[in-house]
């Protein structure tokens, strides 16, 4: 079976989850950097998670909210990626399995 259109569909949207997931924690550590706080993000431990290590608390309440803002805005957007993303994945699947059984059926028939 030749499935090359899903299995790339489903491989982009894996490494675009990937890759949003380090991005906005790249907007944790740029909210730390503009309060004064130095950290950085941890990858290999936690995969496929990324998290934030900063060298100490953020405790300024406009510090907290900017990092629950990020949290609440970014998390909802990696849920509709996902949502969409591997709602196409499983389309094009399906269609992919619809042609290769119409050829089947045509290769049969003759």
């Amino acid at each position: 079976m030749r499935l090359k259109s899903s299995l790339f569909v489903g491989i982009t949207v894996l490494l675009g989850m990937l890759l949003f997931g380090y991005l906005h924690e790249q907007v944790h550590v740029e909210i730390n950097k503009s309060y004064g706080i130095e950290s950085k993000v941890e990858y290999l431990s936690h995969f496929p998670d990324f998290v934030t290590i900063p060298e100490r608390p953020c405790l300024p309440d406009n510090c907290r909210l900017a990092h629950n803002l990020t949290d609440a805005i970014g998390y909802h957007l990696l849920v509709l990626y996902a949502v969409f993303g591997y709602g196409l994945f499983v389309i094009v699947l399906i269609l992919e399995l619809n042609l290769l059984l119409k050829v089947k059926e045509l290769g049969n028939a003759q």
